[in-house]
């Protein structure tokens, strides 16, 4: 916003600066009463544009980290959810295997923020997806546990959420691995192997 009038308020800068300028050196000769003024109101005209620029970028940059910093609150906090509704699974394994990609995701989006902050928005909004397809994946499978008799096929319905849920394991431990390591497009081509649709949907 403020960028796009730098140039309006530079030339009115520029106006200012002239007219006070030749208006304090009206006893001075014409070339001096022109001149300085002239060479006065550039100067403050280049530093005005430039100094409004920049505000207009770090402007951008900050609405940008706040938009990404939301994104990630989001994630946390469905995590969070996915957390407290895998406390209801009785399956042992599939509870610690929850509840290790619930730790890693976090410390992953922290470290994007560390090593590529510039791809922190992307990759929180994919992480995003990711984490409410499994938010309820892990409600549904919750509930066939607990009401095997109200599903179609419960055992292989429970079987495809615990292969969904060690993907979404092994997923979240390779992507941190990549991200220390520096190799950024192989995390970006990672990401995308997790994609909701990849989470199976369990129906009855």
């Amino acid at each position: 916003m403020i960028r796009r009038f730098a140039v309006p308020i530079a030339i009115a800068v520029t106006v200012v600066v002239f007219v006070v300028f030749f208006l304090l050196l009206g006893g001075a000769g014409l070339p001096v009463q022109l001149g300085v003024p002239a060479a006065a109101a550039a100067i403050a005209a280049v530093g005005a544009y430039l100094m409004l620029a920049g505000t207009a970028r770090q402007a951008e940059a900050d609405t940008y980290q706040a938009e990404a910093q939301a994104k990630v609150a989001s994630v946390r906090r469905i995590l969070r959810q996915i957390t407290t509704s895998g406390s209801r699974i009785r399956d042992a394994e599939l509870r610690a295997d929850l509840d290790r990609a619930c730790q890693v995701v976090p410390e992953l989006l922290d470290r994007i923020a560390e090593t590529d902050p510039n791809s922190l928005y992307s990759s929180a909004s994919r992480l995003e997806g990711h984490v409410q397809s499994l938010q309820g994946l892990v409600e549904q499978y919750a509930d066939i546990e607990r009401n095997p008799d109200y599903y179609t096929d419960a055992p292989r319905l429970l079987t495809d959420g615990r292969a969904a849920v060690e993907r979404f394991d092994e997923f979240a431990i390779e992507s941190i691995r990549l991200v220390n390591s520096g190799d950024m497009a192989e995390y970006r081509a990672n990401l995308d192997t997790v994609a909701p649709p990849k989470i199976p949907k369990l129906e009855g």
